[in-house]
């Protein structure tokens, strides 16, 4: 069963550095190296939407990924993941002010 941290492990080796990896996917080092180094570390919303956008994956299983323990007693009902592959696919300046209007930080 594949873990996080087995699919950042293989992204960085593919990008040959953490810091190329990281650069390039605009996703936070520390997170990184938490994750490559074992720590148990849950990543937010929005570094889950970069690793989906980078990597070229669904949103859905990077959730079940980071959050195990979670995903294995939620399902999302299809209305839920036709709303989400939607808001996946507007352009990052859009999908930034929904996640502030949701979040309240507007």
């Amino acid at each position: 069963m594949e873990t996080l941290r087995d699919l950042l492990s293989d992204a960085v080796r593919k990008e040959s550095s953490v810091r190329e990896f990281c650069r390039k996917s605009e996703i936070d080092p520390n997170f990184v190296n938490n994750v490559l180094n074992g720590k148990d570390v849950r990543p937010e919303l929005a570094t889950l939407i970069k690793l989906s956008e980078y990597l070229h994956r669904d949103l859905e299983s990077l959730v079940a990924l980071a959050y195990p323990d979670v995903a294995s007693k939620t399902k999302l009902s299809p209305a839920a993941r036709l709303l989400a592959q939607r808001i996946e696919a507007l352009p990052e300046d859009i999908r930034t002010a929904l996640w502030k209007l949701v979040t309240g930080e507007v």
